[in-house]
C-alpha cells in the first residue's frame, strides 16, 4: 500500500517523554523535601534550618495548603492526614507520569506498524 505523505512531528514523542520525566523528577524532590523538613522535629513548613522550612511550606502551598508558621506536626491526626493527602497527590502525579511515558511508548509502535504497512 502506498500511504499519503504524513506530516508526523519528529520531537512530539520526546517532548512527552520529557515533560513525563520533569513531573517525576518534581515529584520525587517534593517527596524529599518533606522528608528532610519533617525528620528531627515532625513538623512540615518549620525548621530550624529556614532553608528545609521554606521548601515544606512550598510543597503545602502547591497542593492548595496555606503556608505555616509553626509547621504541620505529623504526631497529631490532622497534620498526619495533611502529610498523608500531600503523599497521595504527589503519588497520582508519579502515576500520570508513568501513563504519559506508557502512552507515548504505544503512539510511537502504532506509528511505527502503520508505517510498515
Amino acid at each position: 500500500k502506498h500511504m499519503a505523505n504524513i506530516d508526523i512531528p519528529q520531537n512530539m514523542g520526546s517532548d512527552i517523554t520529557q515533560q513525563a520525566l520533569n513531573v517525576a523528577s518534581d515529584a520525587s524532590g517534593q517527596i524529599n523535601d518533606i522528608l528532610q523538613d519533617i525528620s528531627g522535629d515532625n513538623k512540615l513548613g518549620f525548621d530550624s534550618n529556614s532553608t528545609l522550612a521554606t521548601a515544606g511550606n512550598n510543597v503545602l502551598t502547591a497542593y492548595g495548603y496555606n503556608a505555616t508558621t509553626t509547621g504541620v506536626d505529623i504526631t497529631q491526626a490532622s497534620g498526619a492526614m495533611v502529610i498523608d493527602d500531600l503523599m497521595q497527590k504527589i503519588s497520582t502525579k508519579v502515576q500520570v507520569a508513568a501513563q504519559l511515558l506508557s502512552t507515548e511508548n504505544n503512539i510511537a509502535k502504532t506509528v511505527s506498524r502503520e508505517l510498515q504497512k
